[in-house]
């Protein structure tokens, strides 16, 4: 049987335990599986800091959001720019492991860093903007050491999404009712 990749995730991320709040989406009309992240950090009342939306903090906090997308680029129409990481892989031959297990600690690593330098931009005024850093080359080192290491696991994962009924076997319930729709 194939594993399901945002099972797959999921069940990564609870052993893990990362410091950050996540969650994992598996957009079955898109087709792909969207890795959401949070994490917040306290701030004193004399902060204030604009998002790009333009909305301006009112908590004693600051929240972070950002998104790695996991997509197949022949079937899915994703926005590159609006995500932290895009993994493209062929959903026909799905992913390995390996290449999971490196982007999510890698991600780990990534927010981490972040997140210090989240601390660092609210402390130092000259600093204008903010955003995390994915670092690809990063990640294609840390596959490459893995595999050097005989540690890449090559078992794959592939998406599984919801398939919808057809319009037709909605109006006519498929062969429940011998096909024919009933008024």
């Amino acid at each position: 049987m194939n594993r399901d990749l945002a099972q797959y995730i999921a069940e990564q991320l609870k052993e893990i335990h990362p410091f950050f709040r996540w969650k994992v989406i598996n957009h079955s009309k898109k087709r792909i599986v969207e890795l959401y992240l949070t994490f917040r950090v306290e701030i004193t009342e004399d902060i204030h800091v604009q998002d790009i939306r333009g909305e301006i903090n009112g908590e004693k906090y600051i929240q972070f959001e950002d998104v790695i997308a996991f997509y197949d680029s022949v079937i899915s129409d994703i926005q590159n720019e609006n995500y932290l990481a895009t993994i493209n892989f062929d959903h026909e031959l799905g992913i390995e492991k390996g290449r999971v297990q490196a982007t999510l600690k890698h991600l780990i690593r990534v927010a981490s860093n972040g997140k210090t330098e989240l601390d660092e931009f609210l402390a130092d005024s000259t600093i204008n903007t903010f955003e995390l850093r994915w670092g690809e080359r990063n990640l294609q080192q840390a596959i490459q050491t893995m595999k050097e290491a005989e540690r890449f696991d090559d078992e794959r994962l592939f998406m599984h999404f919801e398939v919808e009924p057809s319009l037709i076997n909605k109006f006519t319930g498929g062969n429940s009712v011998d096909g024919v729709e009933r008024i």
